[in-house]
């Protein structure tokens, strides 16, 4: 399908095996007059089909998008790095200067990450402004990606030009803290992130302390997703710091990250004091009890935008209905009593708790 520059393959499911295959495919591409988007997601991508179609890219400078989600399903993990080193020579080559690569829900991981280094690194990326690695399998290959931001900013500044990398996107990745501290110094010095999302990474209080403090050098940020990460209270506490500083934010999904009541309650009144963009605020799961919740709703009565605040999931107990009774606010979602945590345990203090998710 062809529109505008635009060339899709998107999800037809097929098997691109021999180099027959990828003729059919060149030949397309190489019709296209100016191709901007060329959208290969959904399909399998092998070895000797790569190759003409590789050739075909090579033909296309102009190239800005390319949309390479799922598209290496039952390829072995020693053809995926021949394959992404193939068809990343041919845009180096061809001086393409892309603005948007994703390569989501392929796997990546530290086999192939090194085809990927020569290109993430230099001038094919110094127009890039959003990165889509999401459930890639990186685990210690992050620290990779990281080291090729770095590189790829400082070969711009060579270049008397700015790497202006404004989404980066990386959920279930298993980065952890290592890759998290990795990827916090990138941000730090680009500055440039308006959007990140690194959900469900493992990622703990280093982690995310470390995060918290390149965050504070990314002022434009306005969407910020780390679900399902463990800040523990002591991390919290110093992401609420920060994100106090982050007037232009948008959406705070801090759902499933064990801030706890201290925790959670500093971020909301931090942003209640600096950050009246905020719209969406997500804090279900994160063993708030019933006195916090209502100081929560409070607070969240003085943002003029929020649409959405989650705090589902809680410890709220027998008293969840009558604090949905008493706080039931168009933009509160308290969810199911059902799926209601219960009390939270009075003999566990939070330091106790915080230790417990380090160890």
């Amino acid at each position: 399908m062809f529109s505008s520059g635009h060339l899709s393959f998107k999800g037809r499911g097929e098997k691109w095996n021999s180099t027959d295959d990828g003729e059919s495919i060149a030949t397309e591409i190489s019709s296209v007059t100016k191709l901007e988007v060329l959208e290969l997601c959904g399909n399998s991508l092998g070895v000797d089909a790569s190759l003409p179609i590789a050739e075909a890219m090579k033909k296309h400078p102009e190239l800005k998008k390319a949309l390479w989600s799922d598209l290496f399903t039952s390829r072995l993990n020693t053809e995926i790095p021949l394959i992404l080193k193939t068809l990343c020579n041919s845009m180096i080559v061809s001086g393409t200067r892309l603005t948007v690569l994703d390569l989501s829900d392929n796997a990546i991981g530290p086999q192939a990450i090194g085809a990927l280094e020569e290109f993430l690194s230099g001038p094919t990326c110094f127009a890039l402004k959003e990165l889509y690695l999401n459930n890639c399998g990186l685990g210690s290959a992050g620290i990779n990606v990281a080291e090729c931001l770095i590189k790829c900013h400082e070969a711009a500044l060579r270049h008397n030009t700015i790497f202006d990398l404004q989404v980066f996107v990386a959920g279930r990745n298993r980065l952890e803290n290592r890759g998290a501290k990795a990827l916090a110094k990138a941000f730090k010095t680009l500055g440039t992130l308006v959007e990140v999302k690194m959900y469900q990474n493992g990622v703990k209080q280093e982690g995310i302390s470390a995060l918290a403090e390149a965050f504070e050098d990314c002022p434009n940020l306005k969407v910020l997703d780390l679900n399902d990460n463990t800040f523990g209270r002591r991390g919290a506490m110093q992401m609420a710091r920060v994100v106090g500083k982050l007037t232009k934010l948008q959406v705070l999904n801090f759902g499933d990250c064990l801030c706890r009541r201290k925790g959670s309650e500093s971020i909301v009144m931090n942003l209640a004091m600096n950050c009246s963009a905020i719209q969406e605020l997500r804090l279900n799961g994160n063993e708030i009890d019933v006195e916090t919740a209502q100081k929560i709703v409070q607070m969240c009565k003085s943002l003029p935008k929020i649409t959405i605040l989650d705090l589902q999931q809680n410890c709220y107990g027998r008293n969840w209905s009558i604090l949905v009774s008493h706080f039931q606010k168009p933009f509160v979602d308290f969810g199911a009593e059902s799926d209601d945590d219960g009390s939270r345990d009075g003999d566990t203090s939070e330091e106790e708790s915080d230790k417990s998710d380090e160890d």
